[in-house]
């Protein structure tokens, strides 16, 4: 008898260590990632206030006043030659830099400085051209829970949040561009919109996945896209649980005169 319940004593002792222990881990982690939130943040908020000024012009399409990010290229390239593009929402929390590696993994855990953290940075994928030439450029970026980086993008599930913004704002150091929003669902990662080369589709087919795009989107819009015009993806995660799924936002691409 004694033998047994030395036993059930130090069972209920080795249980309560590793109670312990979790415990421990699980504060953490807690600790770390939202450390890493508020660096990411602070990260870029700094690089926006130094290399960002927002200005206020005509659009020549509607004469219509938009803000459109004036970006300085050649400090943002002395800190990383990465840089390929700036993407702005006004009245929304994206205003970061857009970068382009060879490695589609780099980017997914890594500032635009370089330091490894869980925020990572907005990136375009590495089959595209950075100059927003191809027929579909797709843009990857992190959905944080705190709302950051591309988290927002899932507010356009919403009618009403697509009908307050529109679109968004993409500068190179060449061209400024509207990113007019005309669908957004989630997506299959083996949805054609991920495994396809638009580059190779005829206007028919261009034609095709456009209709198919607005077909499935979950907000209407009366964006008009014609199988010419360029698109950019902008792609994000959906819910925990949902791995095989990314969140995608369809943007016809054009430039601001």
């Amino acid at each position: 008898m004694k033998s047994n319940k030395f036993a059930g004593i130090k069972f209920h002792y080795i249980l309560y260590f590793i109670c312990t222990v979790a415990a421990i881990i699980s504060v953490v982690m807690i600790f770390k990632n939202i450390n890493d939130y508020n660096i990411g943040k602070k990260s870029y908020n700094n690089i926006s206030e130094n290399a960002v000024t927002v200005i206020s012009q005509e659009d020549n399409d509607d004469g219509e006043q938009i803000t459109v990010p004036q970006v300085n290229f050649d400090w943002l390239k002395s800190q990383n030659p990465d840089i390929a593009a700036w993407i702005y929402g006004e009245g929304t929390v994206i205003n970061y830099p857009v970068m382009v590696c060879p490695n589609n993994s780099y980017y997914l855990t890594h500032l635009f400085d370089k330091t490894e953290n869980k925020n990572g940075s907005i990136f375009i994928e590495n089959r595209n051209k950075p100059d927003f030439s191809d027929r579909l450029t797709r843009i990857y970026g992190h959905n944080m829970k705190n709302g950051t980086m591309f988290g927002s993008l899932l507010n356009y599930k919403n009618q009403e949040y697509f009908q307050a913004h529109r679109q968004l704002i993409i500068v190179n150091e060449d061209k400024n561009y509207k990113l007019e929003i005309f669908g957004a669902y989630a997506a299959n990662v083996n949805d054609f919109v991920f495994t396809d080369d638009f580059n190779n589709y005829s206007a028919d087919q261009m034609q095709n996945a456009i209709n198919t795009i607005k077909s499935k989107s979950g907000i209407n819009t009366s964006t008009q896209v014609a199988p010419t015009d360029n698109i950019v993806m902008l792609v994000t995660c959906v819910d925990a649980g949902e791995s095989d799924y990314r969140f995608v936002v369809f943007c016809k691409l054009s430039i601001i005169d």
